[in-house]
């Protein structure tokens, strides 16, 4: 059994603790009585990976300090706002609909030929690359579930890899920008919802456990992410993680990583 889980994703853990956290402190009165001001008591919960390859090491990384961005567009005003809080570059061409969305109330769709772009940043993952999770609907068709990297230019529909190469014709993350819509110009009219942009590739062998996540339920809104696992609710806990220094190891023929990192329960 994980220790672990992230977002629906196993995490490789040697160790884990936790600790209680009293929102309040323990003070003493001027007679010199001790007085308890606590009220509210959270849950941190400190977790060692094992030896991973520098790419894995990332990846992981960005899961657990929730690296990216989210868009769910439920806000009847800001939409277009990613979960932290980001414009797009332009919106011509895409409108708020509550008609059929995939999650929640509402989704995005986008004219034929149109595309919206957002500069998300690399938020210090310096090969540019990223990866695209979203539900989209193409034309009159119905909803699917699609991972595209932009390393590799892979694409996954709903778990199962469906093109080897050469990206996906309706949104893409590279070199921190997200584009949504007509990206390659096939004149097809498109909708999106709960849109996930990372800036680290997804390895292939998370693909099924974040279709399934995804299938059923909305992403939390970044940079929380939701752990679950022995130490965790049945439902889950959103969590706020912050990874630790690195430490190497070698390895037959390069190195690999691990490293401590810590989840801030909310």
């Amino acid at each position: 059994m994980a220790l672990l889980t992230l977002n629906g994703v196993p995490v490789e853990c040697e160790a884990s603790e936790w600790e209680s956290v009293t929102l309040g402190e323990v003070t003493r009165s001027f007679n010199g009585w001790p007085r308890d001001t606590g009220r509210v008591k959270k849950k941190d919960v400190r977790c060692t990976t094992g030896l991973l390859s520098l790419e894995a090491a990332e990846a992981v990384r960005g899961l657990v300090e929730g690296a990216g961005h989210v868009l769910s567009f439920e806000s009847a005003t800001g939409s277009l706002y990613t979960s932290r809080e980001l414009a797009p570059l332009s919106a011509a061409g895409a409108a708020r609909s509550t008609e059929g969305a995939r999650h929640g109330l509402a989704c995005l769709t986008v004219a034929a030929g149109a595309t919206l772009s957002w500069a998300t940043g690399v938020q210090g993952y310096e090969d540019g690359h990223g990866t695209l999770l979203a539900w989209v609907r193409e034309g009159p068709g119905v909803w699917k579930h699609v991972v595209a990297t932009a390393r590799s230019g892979a694409v996954y529909t709903n778990g199962v890899r469906t093109a080897p190469s050469g990206g996906y014709a309706f949104g893409r993350v590279q070199a921190g920008v997200l584009e949504l819509g007509d990206v390659s110009a096939q004149g097809v009219p498109t909708a999106f919802d709960d849109v996930v942009a990372l800036p680290y590739t997804v390895p292939s062998a998370w693909v099924p456990h974040l279709y399934a996540w995804h299938a059923a339920r909305a992403w939390a809104p970044l940079p929380y992410v939701v752990a679950q696992g022995p130490r965790f609710p049945a439902a889950g806990l959103q969590v706020l993680g912050r990874a630790g220094a690195a430490r190497t190891a070698p390895l037959l023929t390069t190195v690999g990583e691990s490293f401590d990192f810590t989840l801030h329960g909310t």
